[in-house]
């Protein structure tokens, strides 16, 4: 009876077991179906990218997949109801009655699509759909429809950081931005905390203008301007473009550097920036897929998410200058070309092998040689004629270099000599006009570089040319002589002094704003009118001031606001200090009455 039973119970366990690897089998065996719905065609990268993350989480799973693929053309066809009638009356001929797949993966641009035909076209099908925002999320939505979100809040902030951080000479952000509802959030977005910033940029927004008024105002940027490139669907005509063709274009006609909001953006033209990623965003949707395929969860409708990097393109780091090294900490870098070993490895080592054989061989046959007494004579009697010829040729060398540098050295001095001569006034041994010139045009472009500012002096001898009616110009010449020597020696090291021309003397002084010029200036003045000259003359001084500004595009307008100040002084009573800012006579310095 026990053998019965524990024969009975042997078969029983192993049909169980039998029974158990077949029903594990058809598990690992069951084919799931997965619909990539694109409104774009098949070349654009956003779909490219949002497909492979897709693939790529789902590599790991045992189930079957079949991919299928569906791309409608929203950049030649937008807003277009009836093209959105006619692409449902395909599907529906396509999908009713046939094999529906189980899941839906699709973009932002066709959730009005979703929400008309999706459960007739896809019944039964769960639906994930990509937005740019939680106000995006609609209520009309199907209760089958997972919205995938970005949440991101510093998006905004890092972007601008990083702008100010690569390019801090740059003054104006110009966000390319077009006039939907979701383009109009993403202003608003930007101005709560332009505050932040107002002291440092100055922000531009495109979304008040048409497609072709917003390139051209992209063609016409400047030195100190950059772009932000966010997003273009529909500009303020109601025109509706494609974001990845506006890019292409929008780089073409910038010639500053051109950030971007989406990595399907990088290789277009963008530098790049603090952008989203389709793949990223991607990955996260197959992880939900793998899960709801094996069964371990039933997904919420909403999956909130970041999918925001650092991704540059290494060509246009290149372009603008941009170093590596500046870049943020785990910043991606694409494109960047091979080093030449890596492009020529294989041919490198190929012909490092040949060479070392051709050494080889010649090794071979040099010692050979050298065995045979005659060749071996003949070879050291021969080392004995080069080794003569060589000092014969290196002392002719030596005897070359040293007339070389004696010339040189000559030469050096003579050049010397000429600098003097070309920029030194020989009168009154100070620099002359050519070197003024010289310092005001240095001085502006640092300024332009760096914003440290200088101001000028102009100086005027007072009635100089009654010194010279009744006195005659000899002492007229000492005169300016000593009034150069003067000047010289009450001013900074920083300071340069020089004659302007006749009686008129120019002072530049480095990293001084207006008040520190204005304080010299009166110095130089009380100096001046205390001191005794040639012949026990006593002489005065005008002087007018000016400050870099702005608005100055070369040294011409400062010079003209010091020689307005100057004879501001001379009209007003002389031997007085004048100042005049962009557009009028601020103050008159007069202490001395």
């Amino acid at each position: 009876m026990s053998k019965k039973f524990a024969l009975i119970l042997t078969t029983l366990i192993f049909l169980m077991s039998i029974g158990s690897s077949s029903i594990e089998a058809d598990e690992q065996n069951t084919t799931v179906s997965i619909l990539f719905l694109m409104p774009y065609t098949s070349v654009f990268p956003s779909s490219e990218l949002l497909i492979e993350g897709v693939k790529e989480s789902l590599e790991a799973t045992d189930y079957t997949i079949n991919y299928a693929y569906e791309y409608l053309d929203l950049g030649r066809f937008p807003n277009d109801d009836s093209y959105l009638a006619e692409a449902a009356d395909f599907f529906r001929k396509k999908y009713t009655n046939r094999l529906v797949p189980d899941y839906v993966i699709t973009m932002d641009a066709l959730k009005p699509f979703l929400i008309e035909y999706g459960d007739e076209l896809f019944p039964g099908a769960r639906k994930f759909l990509t937005l740019n925002a939680i106000a995006e999320t609609d209520e009309n939505l199907q209760d089958d429809v997972i919205s995938v979100i970005q949440v991101d809040d510093m998006v905004i902030k890092n972007n601008l950081d990083l702008i100010k951080k690569l390019f801090p000479d740059k003054k104006n952000i110009y966000f390319i931005v077009g006039d939907s509802e979701y383009e109009r959030r993403t202003v608003a977005q930007i101005k709560e905390v332009q505050k932040e910033y107002d002291s440092e940029l100055s922000f531009h927004f495109t979304a008040d203008l048409s497609y072709h008024q917003m390139l051209e105002e992209v063609e016409s940027l400047g030195n100190y301007d950059v772009v932000c490139f966010l997003q273009w669907s529909v500009d303020n005509q109601g025109k509706s473009y494609v974001p990845v063709e506006v890019v292409k274009e929008v780089c073409e006609v910038a010639s500053v550097p051109v950030f971007g909001a989406g990595s399907q953006f990088l290789g277009l033209g963008i530098l790049g920036g603090y952008v989203y990623d389709f793949k990223v965003i991607g990955n996260r949707i197959g992880d939900e897929l793998s899960d709801l395929i094996e069964g371990k969860k039933v997904s919420e409708n909403l999956i909130q998410l970041s999918s925001y990097h650092y991704v540059f393109d290494s060509n246009q780091l290149k372009k603008y200058g941009v170093s590596e090294e500046n870049l943020p900490a785990g910043s991606s870098i694409l494109y960047a070309q091979e080093s030449f070993w890596e492009t020529y490895k294989v041919q490198i080592i190929i012909v490092s092998v040949l060479i070392i054989l051709q050494i080889i061989y010649i090794f071979i046959l040099i010692r050979n040689i050298s065995r045979r007494k005659r060749a071996e004579t003949q070879l050291v009697a021969l080392n004995k004629l080069l080794e003569n010829e060589v000092e014969v040729r290196t002392n002719d060398l030596e005897i070359a270099n040293r007339k070389l540098s004696e010339s040189n050295d000559a030469l050096e001095i003579r050049n010397k000599e000429m600098e003097h001569l070309a920029t030194i006034d020989r009168l009154t041994n100070i620099s002359n006009r050519l070197k003024l010139d010289e310092l005001v045009k240095n001085e502006l472009e640092r300024y332009k570089r760096t914003g440290d500012i200088f101001s000028l002096i102009m100086v005027d001898i007072d009635f100089f040319k009654k010194i010279n009616d009744q006195y005659g110009h000899p002492v007229g010449d000492l005169i300016l002589s000593e009034c150069a020597v003067l000047m010289k020696e009450n001013i900074r090291a920083i300071d340069t002094v020089g004659r302007w021309g006749g009686e008129e003397f120019l002072v530049v002084c480095p990293d001084t704003k207006a008040e520190g010029a204005i304080v010299l200036a009166e110095s130089l003045r009380k100096k001046v009118e205390i001191n005794v000259f040639a012949k026990k003359i006593k002489i005065t001084i005008s002087l007018g001031v000016s400050q870099v500004l702005e608005s100055d595009s070369d040294e011409l307008t400062l010079f003209k606001r010091a020689d307005d100040a100057l004879y501001y002084a001379k009209n007003n009573g002389r031997n007085i200090v004048a100042y005049k800012n962009a557009c009028e006579f601020e103050f008159l310095k007069d202490n001395h009455r």
